[in-house]
């Protein structure tokens, strides 16, 4: 198992990332919301566990598509 990158920088013109089926686990990290422009999120079937931080994606405006399922999300 792998953690989340972290998007601290460098990554803020991304439009669409598809991290699904990588056996990524722990928590969505907050820096999430420093992808501005993103437009589809896809972190499926991944064994994320924690509770998620809605405020991590209020940034995220033109977010049109977000896939957390078959996680262990609170």
């Amino acid at each position: 198992m792998v953690s989340l990158l972290d998007f601290r920088s460098g990554f803020s013109a991304l439009r669409k990332v598809d991290l699904s089926h990588n056996m990524l686990d722990g928590r969505i990290p907050s820096s999430i919301s420093n992808l501005s422009q993103i437009e589809e999120l896809d972190l499926a079937s991944n064994t994320f566990s924690r509770t998620i931080k809605f405020s991590s994606f209020q940034n995220l405006k033109k977010l049109f598509y977000l896939s957390l399922s078959f996680n262990e999300l609170n």
